[in-house]
This record gives C-alpha cells, sequence and structure tokens, in this order.
C-alpha cells in the first residue's frame, strides 16, 4: 500500500510539475509575441522628413536655375563677355541650370501616380535621371576644361593656337551623355509619393549580377565625375598660381601698381581655389557613402526607408549647382558689372510694362466712365 501510494504520489507531483511548467512556458511565449507584435506596429513616419527634402531640393533647384541662367543671358548678350573662358563657363552654367530644371521635373514623372497611369512612366523616369546626371559630368567636365585651356595658356603654350569653344561643348555634352546612357536601363529608379512613403526606390530588376553591375557603374562614375577631374583641376591651378606668383612685373616702378597687380593676383587665386574647394566639399561625401553602402552590402534600394544621410548629402551635393553664379559675383569685377546693368535693364523693362498696364486700365475705365456719363446724359434729355 505504501509503495502504491508513493506511485501516486509521485506522479500527481510530476503531473503538476508539468502544468507549472506549460503555464510558464504560455506565458512566456505570450509576453514575447505581444513584444513582437509591439514592434511590428511602431512604424517610423518619414512623411516630414520626406517632405522636407523635396522642398529643399525645390528650392536649391529654383536657385540654381534663376542663378545659373542669368549667368547665362549675361555671358550671351555681353558683346565683351564672349570669350573662350566665358563661353565655357556659360556652359556650365547652362547646364547647372539644366539640371535644376530636370530635378524639379522628376518628383513628377517619377511618381507613383505617373507610373500608373502612363504605361511607359518608367522608362520616362529612366531617361530623365540618365539626362540629369549627364548634367552632372558636363558641370565637371567643363570645370576640367576650363581649367586645362588656363593651364594651356599661361603655363604650356600660351601662344598656341587653340581650338574653338563651340567645338569643346560638342564633345563635352557627347561624352558626359555616353558616360551616363547606361542609366536609362537602369536597375532601380526613385518613386516619389507612393503609398508608404514620400521618398523611395523601385527596383525594376534583380538579377544575380545586379550587385556587381552597381559596383562598376558608381566605381567609374566616382573616377570620372570626381575623381580625374578634382586632380586635373588642382593640378592645373596649383601650376597656375606657381607661373603667377613668380611672375615678374616689367616697367611697374611704382609701389601703387605693384599694390593692384598683387590685389588682382590674389582675387584671382581665391576665386580658383573657391571653385575647387565647392566642387571637392560638395560632390566627396555623396560620392563616399555610395561607395561604402554599394561595396559593404547595405544597399538601400532593397529597403523601404531611405537612409536620412544619404538624402541629406544628395541634396547637400545637388546645392553645389547654385553656388557658381555667387562665386563669379563676388570675385569678378566685370561679371559683377555686367550683371548690375542686366538687373537695371531688367527693372526699366518691369516699370515701363506696369505704366503700360496702368495707362491701358486708366484709358478702359475713363471710356467707361465716358460711356456711362452718355447714357446719363441721353436719359436726362428723353425726361
Amino acid at each position: 500500500m505504501a509503495v502504491d501510494e508513493a506511485s501516486n504520489f509521485s506522479a500527481r507531483l510530476n503531473e503538476n510539475v508539468k502544468s507549472v511548467l506549460n503555464y510558464v512556458e504560455y506565458n512566456v511565449s505570450s509576453i514575447f509575441s505581444n513584444i513582437s507584435k509591439q514592434e511590428e506596429k511602431v512604424v517610423i513616419n518619414y512623411f516630414p522628413r520626406d517632405m522636407m527634402f523635396i522642398s529643399a531640393m525645390i528650392a536649391s533647384s529654383l536657385l540654381a536655375m534663376c542663378g545659373n541662367g542669368f549667368t547665362f543671358k549675361v555671358i550671351i548678350t555681353e558683346k565683351n563677355m564672349r570669350s573662350t573662358i566665358n563661353s565655357l563657363i556659360a556652359n556650365m552654367a547652362f547646364s547647372d541650370a539644366a539640371c535644376g530644371f530636370f530635378i524639379i521635373l522628376q518628383f513628377y514623372f517619377c511618381s507613383l501616380n505617373f507610373y500608373e497611369n502612363c504605361s511607359f512612366g518608367i522608362h520616362v523616369c529612366s531617361m530623365l535621371q540618365s539626362v540629369t546626371y549627364t548634367t552632372y559630368f558636363v558641370s565637371a567636365f567643363t570645370m576640367t576644361t576650363i581649367a586645362s585651356d588656363r593651364f594651356r595658356g599661361i603655363v604650356a603654350k600660351p601662344l598656341g593656337s587653340r581650338v574653338k569653344p563651340a567645338k569643346r561643348i560638342a564633345v563635352i555634352w557627347l561624352v558626359a551623355f555616353l558616360f551616363n546612357f547606361p542609366v536609362y536601363s537602369t536597375i532601380s529608379v526613385p518613386e516619389y509619393f507612393s503609398k508608404s512613403a514620400a521618398v523611395t526606390f523601385r527596383v525594376l530588376h534583380q538579377y544575380s549580377w545586379s550587385k556587381v553591375v552597381m559596383q562598376i557603374r558608381i566605381t567609374i562614375t566616382f573616377i570620372s565625375q570626381f575623381l580625374l577631374p578634382l586632380i586635373v583641376t588642382s593640378f592645373a591651378y596649383i601650376q597656375i598660381m606657381n607661373v603667377i606668383k613668380k611672375r615678374k612685373i616689367i616697367g611697374q616702378q611704382f609701389e601703387t601698381q605693384k599694390q593692384q597687380f598683387q590685389q588682382q593676383k590674389l582675387k584671382l587665386l581665391k576665386m580658383l581655389m573657391v571653385i575647387v574647394i565647392i566642387f571637392a566639399v560638395a560632390w566627396f561625401p555623396i560620392h563616399f557613402s555610395l561607395l561604402f553602402i554599394t561595396f559593404t552590402g547595405h544597399a538601400f534600394v532593397q529597403v523601404d526607408e531611405v537612409p536620412t544621410t544619404f538624402l541629406a548629402l544628395y541634396w547637400f551635393a545637388c546645392s553645389s549647382n547654385c553656388v557658381n553664379p555667387f562665386v563669379y559675383f563676388w570675385y569678378y569685377k566685370e561679371f559683377r558689372v555686367h550683371l548690375k546693368n542686366s538687373w537695371k535693364s531688367i527693372s526699366r523693362t518691369s516699370l515701363s510694362l506696369m505704366d503700360i498696364s496702368v495707362i491701358s486700365r486708366n484709358s478702359v475705365n475713363f471710356e467707361h466712365s465716358r460711356s456711362e456719363a452718355i447714357k446719363v446724359d441721353r436719359v436726362t434729355a428723353h425726361v
């Protein structure tokens, strides 16, 4: 009997222990499942950040269009501004203004609404991306061409024959477009104002070699659009600065003339240094981040959220398009004078148009009052 009771007691004890363990396991699993559900419910709202990015891009693009468009207009219309260097500066201004224009167009032609309502909307966005990247390359290649022309004119062959600027500009645009034409058949495109976020990417093709293609393309872009132009431009400007510093002044014995010449040299050196520094500071972070993202495997095109750092760096690089007009206005005296004259002529034209509109409106009001007075006189005569 005692053995039976002991066995029954141990059996009941085992059952109670198992029930307690099952209860604990059930409650622990319930707790962790509730925590995971709460974590799934926590969704970061990126809409304010995305709208801030879009607003900043539109603002900088509009500023680039206005400033560079004004620069292009001054150089083209003023006869004494037509030189090889100024023609290249006008080409760079045109590409920067076009870049701002195409960036603004992307927010519609690369939107979810356009993709859904247009059967070839993705191809339009891809082509627009290719043209936008082409303007980036045109600006960098033009800056390099300006540095090479100045190096050739001051250091290498001051009296040598030169190629016409129209041919150089045509070659720059052709080479830039050939570098960026593969973007038309890209793996992913931006998608704006989608159902989940205002800024995201749409993966078009997912191949086994997609990562290798992205690495090759980003590396070529880094070398051709940033590294080579920066090396060539820096080398050319350093050589130019050394020649200008060592150049002797013949026939200028007066101290005031020496001081004026030194100030002109200093201003030229500052302008050249500022142009190179702006290009390097603006474009290095985005190129470095793209190389890091691509070669470390953290491809943001495969996730729902675009990193905030990438958006900030991309805006910072694109906003450099609107800086060059301010640099030329600050350091280039002739450009500053012509820019002020153009602004005065535009102001006078606007005022004359306003005066014409006021005169026409007053004449219309006068004719209306006159007709009303004639009607009153006729009614009075009839009575």
